[in-house]
C-alpha cells in the first residue's frame, strides 16, 4: 500500500512538472478528529467538474470565480481522507490541464460556457449538501 501512495505522489509530481500552472498541492489533513467519509466517486466527479471549469475560465480570459481551490480546502478541512484529497488532486490537475490547453476558439462559445457553468452549478450545490451534512 505504501509503494501505491508512493506511485501516486510520484504521478502527482510529473503532472505538476508538466503542467506548472496547476493548482499546487495541498498537504493531507493533520488529522486529530474522525476522517469525514465520502462518496469518492461524487467527491472526484465535483473536482473534476471545477477543475475544468477553472481551466476554461483562463483558455477563455474569463474573470469568474475559482471554486476548485476553496473545494479542495474544504476537503482538507472537512478531514477527508488523504487518499481521497490526493485522488482529487490528481483529477483536477489533469482536466485543469486539459481544459486550459483547449484552443479558445472551439471551447469559448455560448454553449460550451453555459454547459460548464451549470455543471458546476449542480457541482456546487452538491459540494455544499456534503458539507452540511459533515456538519
Amino acid at each position: 500500500m505504501k509503494r501505491l501512495g508512493s506511485l501516486a505522489v510520484m504521478g502527482l509530481v510529473a503532472l505538476g512538472a508538466c503542467a506548472p500552472e496547476a493548482p499546487s498541492a495541498i498537504a493531507a489533513p493533520d488529522i486529530d478528529r474522525p476522517v469525514v467519509q465520502l462518496d469518492g466517486s461524487q467527491v472526484l466527479a465535483i473536482a473534476a467538474d471545477f477543475a475544468i471549469h477553472k481551466g476554461l475560465t483562463e483558455a477563455c480570459a474569463s474573470d469568474e470565480a475559482d471554486h476548485l481551490l476553496p473545494f479542495l480546502d474544504g476537503l482538507r478541512d472537512l478531514p477527508a481522507s488523504a487518499d481521497l484529497i490526493l485522488s482529487s488532486q490528481m483529477v483536477a490537475s489533469e482536466m485543469y490541464d486539459m481544459a486550459r490547453k483547449e484552443e479558445p476558439e472551439y471551447v469559448c462559445t455560448p454553449e460550451m460556457i453555459e454547459g460548464v457553468t451549470e455543471r458546476v452549478a449542480g457541482s456546487h450545490s452538491q459540494w455544499q449538501a456534503i458539507m452540511d451534512s459533515a456538519g
